[in-house]
């Protein structure tokens, strides 16, 4: 992007920057996702934005769906457990919330919530939970439950029994048990630096 005087106006040479012109008008940045922007004023509005892949593609053409779910898991006994939501991608899905507890008897509830979005010029959302769990064991394990592709918004109640459902594990928990190890290994951290 250069004025007339042939000036560069990038912020940082990035590759993934993105420019709008104004020519005369006010340019209204409030609802872009950008994380740095610049004005140059001499002879027209410009913007720089430095934006990730994913905002370019929601900025283009995506779609965006509020996707809530509250709901009850049951297990005889104590049992620990993390709830996260997340939108199915391709190759590396995309985390929305989590919810977690540790010593439940009996029952535990949760509720995750997230706005799901997916682009280039796809027409739904594909979200589903993983839900990590020691019910009737001592090492945890995980499985997933999907929702339909919907492009609509989600707000639903989703009761599972541990003991007793047909869900199975998919190559989400990998990426579910991932954040769950990086979490837990941060938190041994900060409990051994506390006086």
């Amino acid at each position: 992007l250069r004025n007339e005087a042939g000036t560069s106006h990038f912020d940082g040479g990035s590759s993934s920057q993105c420019d709008m012109m104004g020519h005369g008008y006010p340019i209204t940045l409030s609802k872009l996702p950008c994380f740095q922007f610049s004005f140059e004023l001499r002879y027209e509005h410009l913007a720089v934005c430095q934006m990730s892949l994913k905002d370019r593609q929601r900025a283009r053409d995506y779609v965006e769906v509020d996707v809530r779910v509250n709901g009850k898991l049951t297990c005889k006994g104590s049992f620990d457990y993390r709830v996260k939501l997340w939108e199915e991608d391709k190759s590396n899905h995309d985390f929305l919330d989590e919810d977690k507890a540790r010593g439940a008897t009996d029952e535990g509830y949760y509720s995750v919530f997230g706005k799901a979005y997916d682009g280039w010029f796809e027409s739904h959302v594909e979200p589903f939970m993983t839900i990590e769990h020691t019910c009737g064991t001592s090492h945890p394990v995980c499985f997933c439950y999907f929702f339909p592709q919907t492009s609509t918004q989600i707000a639903t109640t989703k009761n599972i029994n541990l003991q007793r459902h047909k869900y199975t594990r998919c190559a989400g928990c990998d990426q579910a048990e991932a954040i769950t190890y990086e979490q837990t290994k941060n938190e041994k951290a900060a409990f051994a630096d506390e006086p």
